[in-house]
């Protein structure tokens, strides 16, 4: 289990995605399409730094937050948390959000190119 939690803390570490300009804006807008389409809880709010959604409440549940962070030269970070609701399914988050932290990156590159 401790290797598992290793390598989703590596992953989420590997999910931050940074950007500039137009591209920053393509993949925030993907950020909030990834949330809306890969989160068991609706948004609970979507700013121009913050896209949280509301705290998961059955065990398994996965919540999200993502938030973006200027950082020098004009660009920015987008960085996703994953939030579980572990209870007794203690193995099943940690699968979860290495999953999700693994695409990602991925989906935000595709959508901003």
């Amino acid at each position: 289990m401790s290797d598992l939690l290793a390598r989703v803390e590596e992953a989420r570490k590997r999910s931050a995605w940074r950007c500039a300009a137009a591209r920053c804006d393509k993949g925030w807008a993907a950020a909030e399409s990834f949330v809306a389409a890969n989160s068991d809880m609706r948004i609970k709010s979507a700013t121009t730094s913050l896209i949280d959604t509301y705290p998961p409440i059955v065990i398994g549940e996965i919540g999200m937050r993502v938030e973006k962070t200027p950082i020098a030269g004009g660009e920015a970070q987008i960085q996703l948390t994953v939030i579980c609701r572990a209870g007794r399914l203690a193995q099943a988050c940690p699968t979860a959000q290495l999953r999700l932290y693994n695409a990602f990156p991925e989906y935000l590159k595709s959508a901003a190119p």
